[in-house]
């Protein structure tokens, strides 16, 4: 029996299958889509979307209808936007580094490892949400992980959406769905979907404090801490420093509670948010000696992000660049100037938004983030506070200006971030190679085709069907796209490491046996030091003395094929 919430139908069945007989099915247009999850019971997700069915102005007209509840437009808004990006690139494209590093850690968990203590990982909070959604859709492939991904990124856009609303006249329907398609453009790289809703979350908590602080909203501010801090121990760090300024900011306020029982209210709610993570130290052995070495490796600078220099806007050619560097400067402004601004706006007995305080709260501990590597991925995660800001100024002008400036942000934001999805490699009259992996059908740029027909090549000559590889240090995703467990710990090598933790390392590749190595001995970022054959030096000396250099399978003078010495015998 269908469950109706407005057009959108969900009809689930129930009905025994066999695993063979599960067919998947996403993404058809003409009729729904369709979810198959082929275990001891199969379970059908048919999306019946009017648009499928010709009737899009059905759908715009139940928009229209939705007058001033917005609490109903911004889940709409944010589930459409969130559903159109998945659409348009959920087949196009595979990143065998960072997409790569995530699914493969997802594949591990889904079959029982623990982050962190048995592969190298983000904090585990990711990891456990996207292998969830994976259980249920019984479905280790890359599709499967982007629905989960698209999933958080949507629960992002609600918080970024709901935080905007408490400016934002709630009748204007076309300046939230607007504000929303500037907020998901900014939304890139897909796999750090996790991070960009972590502070979209704190953006929103914190406005939702400041509008009236009591000891209920200091708790679950400091549940979103915590929680956030599950997804990646720097969203806590700065998710804390923020809530201290905040602190601060509401007691210049004389405004809730006094700040002892403030304080203890903020601090029950980290715990409890971050209890996942507490009860791994307690119940998993292991997992408490590899969390705190990951604290003391980020901590001595072992995993420091490799800097690049900040594309200041008079430092690049005129042109996109530019713009980008505008949108680093104004991070770095907004960082240094928000909170004095506050200050001066309450000093001057002006009204000051709850928005514009968490947003100024958040600024300076997030331009920490995107300064350690000035890319356009580490910007995404660091942008909100400053474009919800000005967002909200905006809302608050009056309706020509507001639609004006709104849509010139867009506009420019649509222009700048569009080409860097993945979705932009295949558009028409690109060549993109479509290719079966997992079961899924994907679309992959020229370069991605001919990295997966080595690995293909290699796999089936010295690895299949068992047997597995050792690729190091860039492709993680390499092991995930051929369902393989990595014979090393540290599945994405970026940072030199000791000969006591290379040691450790040669060890397992000796027990795991692979069949063969590729070592991509790129000098990244163009630094010779970070060589794969300089930072792991001891590791990559054990391969050329135990295995085979092979020559002729790649014109790639950075790839470094090996076979075993067994399977050239």
């Amino acid at each position: 029996m269908p469950v109706v919430y407005g057009e959108l139908k969900l009809f689930l069945y129930a009905n025994r299958f066999s695993k063979r007989n599960t067919q998947k099915i996403f993404g058809d247009a003409s009729t729904g889509s369709r979810l198959g999850i082929g275990s001891s019971y199969n379970l059908i997700i048919n999306l019946d979307f009017p648009m499928a069915r010709g009737g899009g102005a059905a759908l715009i007209k139940k928009f229209l209808a939705l007058g001033n509840n917005y609490l109903a437009v911004t889940a709409l808004v944010a589930a459409g936007c969130a559903f159109a990006f998945y659409a348009w690139q959920r087949d196009i494209g595979l990143d065998l580094w960072d997409e790569g590093f995530l699914w493969y850690g997802v594949q591990r968990t889904m079959l029982g490892e623990v982050p962190v203590l048995d592969f190298f990982a983000y904090d585990p909070g990711r990891y456990y949400w996207s292998a969830a959604i994976m259980l249920v859709l019984d479905d280790a492939g890359l599709l499967a992980l982007r629905i989960a991904g698209a999933a958080i990124q949507a629960i992002g856009l609600f918080f970024g959406l709901l935080a905007l609303g408490t400016v934002t006249k709630k009748e204007d329907r076309f300046f939230i769905l607007i504000a929303a398609i500037t907020l998901v453009i900014w939304m890139f790289p897909r796999h750090k979907y996790f991070d960009i809703t972590a502070l979209l979350a704190l953006i929103f908590v914190f406005t939702w404090l400041v509008q009236r602080a009591d000891l209920r909203r200091y708790f679950i501010a400091g549940l979103t801490v915590g929680i956030v801090a599950v997804f990646g121990k720097n969203h806590g760090v700065y998710g804390l420093t923020a809530s201290a300024l905040i602190l601060g900011y509401l007691w210049l306020e004389r405004s809730g509670p006094g700040l002892l029982k403030s304080i203890s209210a903020l601090s029950a709610g980290i715990a409890a948010g971050y209890a996942p993570v507490l009860i791994l130290m307690v119940m998993q052995p292991g997992f408490t000696e590899a969390f705190w070495q990951s604290i003391v490796f980020l901590l001595t600078g072992g995993a420091a992000i490799i800097p690049v220099n900040i594309p200041w806007p008079w430092r690049v050619s005129f042109g996109d660049k530019t713009i980008i560097g505008l949108v680093f400067l104004a991070v770095f402004v907004w960082a240094v100037v928000g909170i004095p601004w506050i200050l001066w706006l309450r000093y001057k007995h002006k009204h000051v938004p709850a928005l514009w305080v968490s947003c100024a709260a958040l600024g300076l501990p997030y331009a920490h983030a995107v300064s350690l590597r000035a890319d356009i991925p580490h910007l995404s995660q660091a942008l909100y506070p400053v474009l919800l800001a000005a967002l909200g100024g905006i809302a608050m002008q009056r309706p020509a200006k507001r639609m004006a400036c709104a849509g010139f942000i867009c506009l420019l934001s649509i222009v700048v971030m569009l080409g860097r999805h993945p979705g932009w490699d295949c558009r028409p009259g690109k060549e993109c190679a479509e290719v079966e992996l997992l079961g899924d059908r994907l679309k992959l740029p020229p370069s991605v085709d001919r990295d997966m027909k080595l690995l293909n090549s290699l796999n089936e000559q010295y690895a299949a069907p068992a047997r597995t590889f050792f690729v190091a240090p860039f492709w993680p995703g390499a092991y995930a796209a051929f369902e393989k467990k990595a014979p090393v710990w540290e599945v994405y090598a970026f940072a030199t490491r000791d000969d006591a933790f290379q040691r450790r390392e040669i060890a397992r590749i000796e027990a795991a046996n692979p069949g063969f190595v590729l070592i991509y001995d790129l000098p990244l970022d163009g630094r010779d030091e970070l060589r794969y054959s300089r930072s792991h030096a001891l590791i990559a000396e054990y391969v050329e003395k135990n295995y085979v250099l092979l020559e002729g399978y790649s014109e790639n003078p950075a790839y470094r094929i090996y076979a075993s010495k067994q399977n050239r015998q």
